[in-house]
C-alpha cells in the first residue's frame, strides 16, 4: 500500500491517475484541507481519496499510524504535511515530490535574495535596519509560539527537517535535484516523476502557435522579476505584438504594482491577464504567443514552459535557472534572456522555424510522453518496493 499526503493543489489528480495506472499497490490519499466540509477547489474526490482537517494533533497521530505503508509519497511539503512525515515510523521510506518552493522560499537553505533582481528586490524587498532588526525578532518569537502553542518547530524548521528525512526526491530532471541535493547534505536519492505527461498538459496535443505576441512571467510573484523583463522589452520592436502577462495568482500588492508599472512602461501594448483560467483554457489564450519570457532565476513555471515549447514557442530562460540546463541537455532549442533577447540579436523576436518546433516536440515526446513517464515512474517504485 502506498499512502500519499497531499493538499488541494492542480496536479493531485494528475498524480493520483499515474499511480493507480503502475501496478497492483493500492493508492490511499490524505488531502490536508482547512475545512472538510467545504468543496475543494482543484482536486476531485475519487476513490481512495481522504480529507484530512489541519489539526497538529491528528497530523501527528496520522503520521504516526503509517507504519504498515510501503511507502509514503508526500506532494510538496509545508508546515502541515511535514509534521505529518516528522512524525513516521523511523524505518519509513519517504518519496517526497519536489514542488519547488518549500526549497527556494525557505531562507533556512538557501540565500532567497539570489532569486530576485536588484530593481524588484529594491522595490519591493528591500528593508531598512529596523525593519531587519523586527524580522529577526518576528522569527525568534514565531519559533517560541510554534514549540508553546502546536509542540513543534517553526514552519521553516519542521519543513527543513521533513526533507532532510526523505530517502527519496520525485522531480523530472536531474539538475534541480542535484541543487537540492547539495543544500540538504544529504543521501536522498532521485526519482524521475512530472505531473503532466504531455497529453495531461495539452488539451490537444495537435495543438500550434499561432500569433507573434509575447508571453511573460506565469505569476504576480517577484522570482517573475517583471521589472527586469521591462526593461528589456521597452527596448524592442514590439510593433503588433501584445505582451501577455498572467498575474491570477500570487501577492495581491506586487500584482497591483506589476499592473501600473507594466502600462507606464509598455503603454498599450500591456496585457496583464488577473483572473485565473483552467489549463486547457490558458493554453488556448496563450496559443497565440510565439515568443515566452520566463525571467525565473530559479525553477518555476516548468509546466508552462513544456506546454509553451510543444506548442511551438520560442523560449527565453534565465542561464541561473536549472530548467534552462536540462532542456540544453536534451538538445532543446532554448534561449537565454541576456545574451539572446538583445536589440543588437536581428532574430530575437523571429518565431522558430517549423524544423525547430518539430525539433523540439520530438525531444520533448521521448522525455515527457505519457508512456514513458508510466514505465519510468513504474520501474522507480518498484526498485523502492523491493530493497
Amino acid at each position: 500500500m502506498i499512502i500519499h499526503i497531499a493538499s488541494d493543489e492542480k496536479f493531485i489528480n494528475s498524480a493520483y491517475w499515474q499511480f493507480n495506472n503502475i501496478g497492483e499497490k493500492e493508492n490511499i490519499f490524505y488531502i490536508l484541507v482547512q475545512d472538510v466540509d467545504k468543496k475543494l477547489k482543484h482536486v476531485n474526490i475519487e476513490d481512495g481519496m481522504n480529507l484530512v482537517s489541519l489539526n497538529i494533533r491528528n497530523l501527528k497521530i496520522l503520521g504516526k499510524s503509517l507504519d504498515k505503508a510501503t511507502l509514503v509519497c508526500f506532494h510538496g511539503l509545508d508546515y502541515y504535511s511535514s509534521i505529518v512525515l516528522n512524525n513516521l515510523p523511523r524505518n519509513q521510506k519517504v518519496l517526497w515530490i519536489l514542488f519547488g518552493k518549500e526549497v527556494h522560499n525557505n531562507s533556512h537553505l538557501l540565500n532567497t535574495k539570489k532569486n530576485i533582481g536588484e530593481k524588484t528586490y529594491a522595490k519591493f524587498l528591500s528593508k531598512n535596519i529596523l525593519d531587519r532588526l523586527k524580522g529577526k525578532y518576528k522569527d525568534y518569537f514565531r519559533g517560541v509560539y510554534y514549540r508553546i502553542r502546536n509542540k513543534t518547530g517553526s514552519p521553516f524548521y519542521e519543513i527543513t527537517k521533513a526533507m532532510k528525512r526523505a530517502n527519496y526526491c520525485g522531480i523530472l530532471y536531474k539538475e534541480e535535484f542535484q541543487l537540492v541535493k547539495e543544500k540538504l547534505n544529504t543521501k536522498i536519492e532521485y526519482i524521475k516523476f512530472s505531473y503532466y505527461p504531455i497529453e495531461k498538459m495539452i488539451g490537444d496535443i495537435n495543438s500550434k502557435i499561432s500569433g507573434i505576441n509575447i508571453l511573460l512571467g506565469n505569476s504576480a510573484s517577484t522570482t517573475n522579476n517583471h521589472l527586469e523583463a521591462f526593461d528589456m522589452l521597452k527596448k524592442m520592436n514590439l510593433d503588433g505584438r501584445k505582451i501577455i502577462t498572467p498575474l491570477s495568482y500570487g501577492d495581491k500588492n506586487y500584482k497591483n504594482e506589476i499592473e501600473k508599472k507594466g502600462k507606464q512602461i509598455l503603454k498599450d501594448k500591456f496585457k496583464p491577464l488577473v483572473n485565473f483560467m483552467p489549463l486547457h483554457k490558458y493554453n488556448a489564450y496563450v496559443q497565440n504567443c510565439s515568443i515566452v519570457i520566463m525571467n525565473h532565476y530559479r525553477q518555476q513555471a516548468v509546466g508552462n514552459v513544456l506546454a509553451m515549447l510543444w506548442m511551438g514557442s520560442k523560449v527565453y530562460l534565465d542561464k541561473r535557472n536549472t530548467l534552462y540546463h536540462y532542456l540544453k541537455r536534451i538538445g532543446v532549442n532554448i534561449y537565454e534572456i541576456s545574451k539572446d533577447f538583445i536589440p543588437e540579436n536581428k532574430e530575437a523576436l523571429n518565431s522558430l522555424t517549423v524544423a525547430q518546433q518539430e525539433h523540439n516536440r520530438a525531444c520533448l515526446k521521448e522525455e515527457i510522453n505519457k508512456e514513458v513517464l508510466l514505465n519510468d515512474l513504474k520501474i522507480a517504485i518498484n526498485s523502492v518496493i523491493c530493497r
